[in-house]
């Protein structure tokens, strides 16, 4: 998974260690609306889906983050 960089942010591929935070994202219920609800184990899932898309296809969903 690609690593990109500009002046203000980072894009990375999604990492094991994101999974807390991608289970508080969406068990929020304000953000279900946009994002679907998912419960801790449904969001795991979703987090290595978003990993394995990478392998099998060479494209996928990347993780933004601004850089401090």
């Amino acid at each position: 998974m690609p690593v990109i960089e500009t002046e203000r942010l980072i894009l990375r591929g999604w990492e094991q260690g994101d999974h807390a935070r991608i289970a508080e994202l969406h068990g929020d219920e304000a953000n279900a609306r946009f994002i679907g609800l998912y419960d801790f184990s449904q969001s795991w899932i979703r987090l290595s889906a978003m990993q394995g898309c990478w392998q099998l296809r060479g494209f996928g969903k990347l993780d933004v983050a601004e850089k401090r």
